[in-house]
């Protein structure tokens, strides 16, 4: 799977530092931000795909933890200055990634909008899909800023694009 072109594009705006992929899955993101000069940790349950992770981005460090069940490592606090999630929502783990997000820190989310699942069928549960102007109040409930939110068809999904800071 490529890298989306919302996050690539981003990751070039931003100085490097340190990065966590949250849900990182086999590592797109992970090439991205290790080729663009990023310290990066990518957390996953899924020990197939941290494998291939392991080949795609070999200077990342990777983290075997399921997050819904154990959220981010306490050692992770204010360590970060960036946090990716891409196609992964979880709600209750968003006050995680503030937490862990260095003061001045961004997140950058996209994943699935209603839309998708309601003209597309996937994914098959809407709970896996954010509401018109979710990601916002999330966002702003949990302390950040928000920089910006596009809600609408991107790359061929409906997809909600967030790009958000903790001040």
């Amino acid at each position: 799977m490529a890298p989306l072109p919302f996050i690539t594009t981003r990751i070039r705006t931003l100085p490097p530092g340190r990065a966590l992929d949250v849900a990182c899955g086999a590592g797109r993101h992970l090439e991205v931000l290790v080729a663009a000069g990023w310290e990066t940790v990518g957390v996953d349950h899924d020990a197939q795909a941290l494998a291939t992770a392991a080949r795609v981005a070999p200077q990342a460090i990777l983290v075997s933890r399921d997050v819904e069940r154990d959220g981010l490592p306490d050692e992770m606090t204010a360590r970060f200055n960036l946090v990716l999630t891409t196609y992964f929502l979880y709600r209750p783990l968003i006050p995680e990634l503030f937490r862990v997000l260095a003061p001045g820190g961004v997140w950058l989310l996209e994943t699935f909008h209603v839309e998708n699942h309601l003209r597309r069928g996937h994914p098959r549960r809407r709970a896996f899909c954010l509401e018109p102007g979710e990601a916002e109040r999330l966002a702003r409930h949990a302390g950040f800023s928000v920089l910006s939110v596009d809600e609408g068809e991107h790359e061929g999904v409906f997809t909600t694009q967030l790009v958000a800071k903790r001040p």
